[in-house]
């Protein structure tokens, strides 16, 4: 008993012919990477030759002395290709600090210049005998005794009677240029009175010697006198 074989002929988009043997149409259809299903609607071409061989062409006429029958078939659509999973969004990095303010820089004190010393007086006494320095330069008058008679005409002062006369000393500004070495001098005085350790002036002689070394560190005789 002879058995009928059908020869299915495929061409490719390359013009080749693929054959395939006993394979129904519709699962040559379905089949993945068929060069079918690529296309959403198909000519078939049912060829048969002299000898009673059955063909089936895709899109392909028969050739010349075969029996041709053509049908038209909608193949569906391959399904478009699966989106690739969306990559995961990551979250932004937190912004950095901003940087830190540097500090303030220090504020430039100006340096004070010092101030020249105070004015200062050389006052001599009635006669001109003695001098000494004053700041203010209008000592308080001072009473010079007198001699005294009896009523005899005597010198000698038996009643215990006394006298004077108010002098008052004449003071000369020193001059600027000549105020530190005078400072200095006034100094040395006010030491020396605090050296001598005399209750009756010792107050007075403190605050004389602390006012003194105060002119002489704080103005610009600090600079005359610096070594």
């Amino acid at each position: 008993m002879s058995r009928k074989v059908t020869i299915i002929s495929i061409f490719d988009s390359t013009g080749h012919r693929v054959l395939m043997r006993s394979v129904p149409l519709l699962v040559l259809l379905l089949l993945p990477g068929s060069p079918l299903q690529a296309q959403q609607s198909i000519t078939i071409y049912r060829c048969v030759d002299a000898a009673g061989i059955v063909t089936l062409q895709n899109g392909k006429p028969c050739a010349k002395g075969q029996q041709q029958q053509a049908r038209r078939m909608e193949v569906p659509a391959a399904p478009p290709p699966k989106a690739a999973p969306a990559a995961p969004v990551q979250a932004p990095a937190p912004a950095a600090p901003p940087p830190a303010e540097p500090p303030p820089a220090p504020a430039m004190v100006a340096k004070r210049e010092p101030l020249p010393p105070p004015p200062l007086y050389r006052c001599r006494t009635w006669g001109g005998k003695n001098s000494y320095l004053n700041e203010d330069g209008h000592p308080p008058k001072r009473c010079d005794p007198l001699p005294v008679q009896g009523i005899d005409g005597s010198t000698a002062n038996t009643g215990g009677i006394e006298a004077c006369e108010m002098r008052e000393d004449h003071c000369d500004r020193i001059p600027d240029e000549e105020l530190c070495t005078a400072w200095s001098e006034y100094n040395r005085q006010a030491e020396s009175m605090v050296r001598l350790e005399n209750p009756d002036i010792a107050a007075k002689a403190n605050a004389l010697y602390h006012r003194t070394r105060q002119v002489m560190n704080t103005t610009t005789c600090a600079d005359a006198t610096a070594p």
